[in-house]
Order: structure tokens, then sequence, then C-alpha cells
């Protein structure tokens, strides 16, 4: 086939006019096939070209990804799937972005942590799943984890309990539970919650007062004498003070 015509469009991209039919290279296919000299592209060469070319498309794809942020072997191979490209193609560019430094998981985890520890509250139970499922082999993120001390785990969960222990109008019992389930979500685990929760002593003698009293109004529009305490034991059981 006769190439009759050049045209450069974006990013490294020439159309070849092969009159009546048109195809789009990447220059450095054009110069390693010597097609700006030959000016011919022979059947034999056609399918190579293809391959390679969609390659060349697919190889970009991935760079521009990485390029706003670092990403796992998995997340290439999601977007690279939703834009159609074949697993060998994939599998192909994975293998180029490894060897040349693009994608290293090690890497990836120790960032990843970094950022979660610094800007977020999450303990490493949520991160780990969250590694798992960017595709991070489990052995690398217990070991990149080892980072995320007991120490550290304690700290943060106590400041984490002071915060909320300032906005508190509940009794200690509905208080830490409440908290149990809260940084359990974050990802901390049960040990060191219940470590850090035991060693901490909530005064709800002013909750407890205002509720009372709060109830006592209520109820005692309706009852009176050992009922009137009967119900008022019960209310406050339901609300958490154990009384």
């Amino acid at each position: 086939m006769k190439i009759n015509r050049f045209q450069k469009m974006k990013n490294g991209i020439y159309r070849l006019d092969l009159g009546g039919k048109s195809l789009d290279l990447h220059e450095d296919l054009i110069l390693r096939y010597d097609l700006l000299i030959k000016k011919e592209i022979s059947e034999d060469e056609l399918p190579s070209l293809i391959h390679e070319n969609l390659e060349y498309a697919a190889y970009e794809m991935a760079l521009k990804e990485i390029n706003k942020k670092l990403r796992t072997s998995k997340e290439i191979e999601t977007v690279l799937s939703k834009k159609e490209v074949s697993q060998d193609t994939i599998q192909d560019v994975l293998s180029r972005l490894k060897s040349q430094g693009y994608l290293n998981e090690t890497v990836y985890a120790d960032s990843y942590i970094h950022d979660r520890i610094l800007l977020s509250s999450d303990g490493p139970l949520k991160i780990e799943r969250e590694l798992l499922s960017k595709g991070i082999d489990k052995d690398l993120v217990t070991s990149c984890l080892s980072s995320f001390s007991e120490e550290m785990q304690r700290e943060r969960i106590l400041k984490i309990v002071t915060k909320f222990l300032q906005q508190n109008r509940s009794s200690c019992f509905k208080f830490f539970q409440k908290m149990k389930y809260h940084l359990n979500s974050l990802g901390y685990s049960m040990n060191i919650i219940d470590e850090v929760l035991e060693s901490i002593d909530v005064d709800d003698s002013d909750v407890y007062e205002k509720e009372y009293q709060k109830l006592y109004h209520q109820l005692s529009k309706k009852y009176s004498g050992a009922e009137l305490e009967w119900k008022l034991k019960q209310k406050l059981y339901q609300r958490g003070f154990r009384v």
C-alpha cells in the first residue's frame, strides 16, 4: 500500500493517506519501519503495525493516568479494559511500565499508607482492605503496614475519643458503645480499642442529672411514688445509665 501523504495530528500521531483509506500511526513506528523513506506499507507489515500502534496508544493512556497520581497494576488494567483494550495488549503495557519503574507496588503501598495516616483517621485494617481491593499483594500490605505501630494506633484512638468526648451528651455506656462501633469501622482492632477505652474515665454525672430532671418533669405528670421511681429507672437504663 502506497503512502500518498503524511498529516501530523496530536500527541505524536501521524495520519497516513493510503489512497482511499487512512491509518493513524505513532511517529516512533513510522521511524522504526522507515515509512518516511519507503513511503509504502507491505501486507506483511500491516498486522504488526496495527498491533504495535494499539500498544502505543494503550501505553500513552496508562502513562496519562500514572501522571495524575500513582497507580497499581490492577487500576491500570481496569482503565484500559474500559477502553476496550485487549488483554494481550494490556499485559504487554503492564510489563513495559513495570520494567520502566512506573508501576511499583511497594512504593504505591508505602505512599498510600503515609497519606492515609497523615490525611485521615483511618486505622490499619481499613487501609489494608483498601490496598487489597487495589490489587496489592497481602504479604506486601502486611509488611508495609508494620510502620503503623500499635503505639501510633493508641495515640490516634485517644485523639478521636477525646474529640468526641467534648461533644458527648449521652451516658458513659452509650458513649463507649458508639465509640467502639465508630473506631472499629475506621479500621482499628477491638483489642486496642478496648485497651484505650478502659484507660479513659468519663464522668457522666452532669448528663445524668439533666436527663433525670427532664424525665422527671415528663413522668411526674402521669406517675408518682414507687411507680414514678420505677419508671425513671427504666427510662434511664434504656438511655444507658446504670442506676
